[in-house]
């Protein structure tokens, strides 16, 4: 038998880790509710969000997820921009939009955005449209020493 028949999910992470892919982990919706998109980064980063299971509905306000996010390991920093300089933030970011709440900003490109909804995927949404609801904040990322 291959070794890789023994432990499911092996060959697709040997590929993932030589192709230089990071394996990212899709939270759960219902088990972490408003911190989905928080436990999409912790993933990014290789950290476990199992801990991270949202207590109450007012729980994903700017300073939550900031307390969530330390206690993960993750050093937070709040960036005020303009929807023009996207382009400067640490990728993968949380940006606030004012229809889907914070989304993890995946990439940028001159015409679109694509973002990490918890529930449908991956959107790429045109950068025209976004830029009319997005707020001005983002959240950016990085592993607490």
């Amino acid at each position: 038998m291959l070794p890789s028949a023994r432990r499911p999910g092996l060959m697709r992470r040997c590929v993932a880790r030589w192709l230089g892919q990071r394996n990212l982990a899709r939270p759960d919706p219902v088990r972490h509710g408003a911190l989905a998109p928080l436990a999409y980064i912790a993933g990014h980063y290789g950290l476990a969000a199992e801990g991270l299971i949202e207590a109450s509905p007012a729980g994903s306000g700017l300073e939550a997820l900031c307390f969530h996010a330390l206690g993960l390991g993750l050093k937070s920093r709040v960036v005020r921009l303009e929807a023009g300089s996207l382009n400067r933030l640490q990728l993968p970011c949380l940006v606030r939009h004012e229809q889907l709440g914070w989304m993890p900003l995946v990439a940028v490109h001159e015409e679109h955005v694509t973002v990490q909804h918890p529930q449908q995927g991956r959107l790429s949404l045109p950068r025209e449209a976004w830029a009319m609801a997005f707020m001005g904040l983002a959240l950016e990322f990085q592993r607490a020493p």
